[in-house]
């Protein structure tokens, strides 16, 4: 059982904290809309529907390509965008609350005919947390054992995620729901699109409830893993 899972030590998202001073926000206006949405979009505009309320996206800004790309494919579908500006330079793009428009679309994505992922990923409503805390246990997807899909839809996310998130930090965490650490869970169609194009994905799963709570997408592979002495 598992034998696609290898035990770890925790790896925690590592991000380029970079300067603080000189600090402010800029807010910019984007008046069109979209009728369309692209896969990157729906992978974190979705967010908002699961929790049922708003959240903010944080989109880093390595750099002008950057910048225009969140312009392009995520900007139009928000009707508050800030960027946060730091010693002189756009550091991160800030969106908040998806147009009534956008909430549509997201919303008949996840019921069907949208990325795949998402509806993969985002099983059910977020449910509310427990107050107790977590103990959370870290596993590592032997990719060799996964029977990986090619997808274009996976492939944008991944040239978006290196042109940004990337950039400057090892790894994203993404947060499913519905997700219960079983042996079935290798068939996910997150996963299999995912290990063909990340260097190494780590579940991480709440060991008091067998939830998967993370799934962390790193750009390059783990160079050694810290096999967990955890029983």
């Amino acid at each position: 059982m598992f034998n696609w899972l290898t035990e770890i030590e925790g790896h925690p998202c590592s991000i380029d904290e970079g300067e603080i001073k000189d600090f402010r926000m800029r807010k910019i206006i984007v008046k069109k809309s979209q009728k369309t949405m692209s896969a990157v979009c729906q992978l974190f505009a979705a967010v908002d529907i699961i929790n049922e309320e708003s959240s903010m996206m944080v989109y880093p800004i390595p750099d002008e390509q950057a910048r225009l790309l969140v312009m392009e494919i995520a900007a139009p579908h928000y009707e508050e965008i800030k960027e946060t500006i730091i010693a002189g330079r756009v550091k991160e793009m800030n969106l908040f609350h998806l147009k009534p428009e956008s909430r549509i679309i997201i919303e008949k994505h996840l019921q069907k005919n949208g990325y795949p992922a998402i509806q993969d990923l985002y099983r059910r409503k977020r449910i509310k947390l427990s107050d107790t805390p977590q103990k959370i246990k870290y596993y590592l997807i032997n990719k060799e054992k996964i029977a990986q899909l090619s997808s274009r839809e996976t492939e944008e996310v991944f040239s978006f995620f290196h042109a940004t998130f990337f950039v400057q930090q090892e790894s994203i965490l993404l947060q499913p729901t519905g997700w219960q650490l079983e042996d079935e869970l290798i068939t996910s169609y997150t996963i299999r699109t995912f290990s063909r194009m990340a260097g190494d994905l780590v579940l991480w799963v709440n060991e008091n409830s067998n939830d998967v709570i993370g799934l962390e997408v790193y750009r390059s592979k783990i160079p050694h893993p810290t096999v967990s002495n955890l029983s």
